[in-house]
């Protein structure tokens, strides 16, 4: 009571599962938020204009892609195709749409085809190194050349790239710019797997990176690679959690979740009209129905319970209701079909679909009733007198 009424403690807060893309603010020129980190549970930012290069490092669906992903939106949400330009090392062609085509300045998916873009790309750049006479104020304004700011995303780097001691690299030439990206308006995001990284540190590139302040993103990681980027013990983690590693800081983060949306003039998978909608090629085709009472006393069939269908349900396979029904009479064999068939086509995958034209479907056989014996039942008491006039015409025929 001495204390009275006390407000308690704040909840602990803690970095969520997902964080969708769709709520993170917009991007400021060429800084870009990725997700939330820890410490304020805030968005973080990746500013390519202080650090140019980004280099991730994680598991197989741990959010190496949907990092690249991230960081094509932003730039394309916030640049003109004339004030940025992507090229793309992308191996598994999980990259091809990342971007506009007016956005795509080359796409290389073999090692040789990265090494020849890479050529050319720093036969383009090489002009922009400052030179001599470039005072400490123009090399903060780029006002010495013109042109997009270019990006180079690599995506699967252990496909192309070495993973021992001496091994080549098709981005090897690439090794003298690394250090001037700002300046020179380049900027290499490399995503890599996280097997073998132990040993793939001594690659050029990656050790050029780590030379030149790269950011660093490590995500799931398996802890028997050893220590990784000097100190760091990895870590087996959730899907997009990974330590963030700047020059001034380190803390852990959730990447945010992108959402692919179709493109402008396509469908969204599901519709009606896109191909993975109901009646789309994609679409997945449902069980056939069990079929009921009704489908069954159509086509000449029994009812669920095993007994014979009424006169309303079509009597006997040859009788008028079943003609009716199915387009033909018993007797006609495949042609004539049960009412099921008549207004169902069959699909693609040999599943009815409803309202689709089609060849008639025949129905069950009638089935034979049986007694214990296994020999053919007596015919019901309702059917005797029917059976007994038709008899007697036949007789009195044959006397005339």
């Amino acid at each position: 009571d001495a204390w009275g009424a006390r407000p308690g403690a704040p909840a602990v807060r803690m970095l969520p599962a997902t964080v969708p893309a769709a709520e993170l603010p917009a991007p400021r020129g060429r800084s870009i938020p990725l997700g939330l980190e820890e410490t304020r549970v805030e968005p973080f930012h990746h500013d390519f204009d202080t650090s140019p290069h980004l280099l991730a490092v994680g598991d197989t669906e741990s959010g190496k892609t949907n990092l690249l992903r991230l960081v094509t939106d932003a730039v394309v949400r916030t640049h003109g195709s004339d004030a940025a330009q992507f090229a793309f090392v992308d191996p598994r062609r999980e990259l091809y749409d990342a971007v506009p085509a007016d956005y795509r300045l080359d796409y290389a998916v073999s090692p040789d085809a990265a090494a020849e873009m890479v050529t050319n790309a720093v036969t383009a750049l090489k002009p922009r190194l400052p030179g001599p006479d470039i005072s400490p104020d123009r090399l903060r304004r780029h006002d010495w050349w013109t042109g997009p700011q270019l990006f180079l995303l690599v995506d699967d780097y252990d496909l192309i790239g070495g993973s021992g001691f001496g091994a080549r690299s098709p981005l090897e030439p690439l090794l003298d710019l690394l250090g001037q990206g700002a300046e020179i308006g380049f900027h290499l995001v490399l995503a890599r797997a996280a097997g073998g990284i132990g040993r793939a540190m001594s690659d050029p590139v990656l050790r050029r990176l780590g030379e030149a302040g790269a950011t660093r993103l490590l995500l799931s990681c398996p802890p028997g690679e050893g220590m990784l980027f000097g100190d760091i013990k990895p870590r087996t983690l959730p899907p997009g959690r990974g330590l963030w590693l700047s020059r001034r800081h380190r803390f852990q983060v959730q990447t945010a979740l992108r959402t692919p949306s179709a493109p402008q003039g396509e469908a969204e998978p599901g519709s009606d009209d896109s191909p993975d909608g109901p009646d789309g090629p994609n679409s997945p085709v449902p069980f056939a129905p069990a079929p009921d009472a009704s489908s069954d006393a159509s086509s000449g069939g029994s009812a669920p319970d095993g007994s014979s269908p009424g006169p309303d349900a079509g009597g006997s396979p040859g009788g008028p209701a079943a003609d009716d029904s199915s387009g033909g009479s018993a007797s006609d064999g495949p042609a004539g079909g049960s009412a099921s068939g008549a207004h169902t086509g069959a699909s693609r995958t040999g599943t009815p679909e409803v309202g689709s034209p089609g060849p008639r479907v025949p129905g069950p056989p009638a089935p034979v009733r049986t007694g214990s014996s296994g020999a053919p039942a007596p015919e019901p008491e309702a059917d005797r007198p029917e059976r007994d006039a038709a008899d007697a015409d036949e007789e009195e025929e044959e006397e005339a």
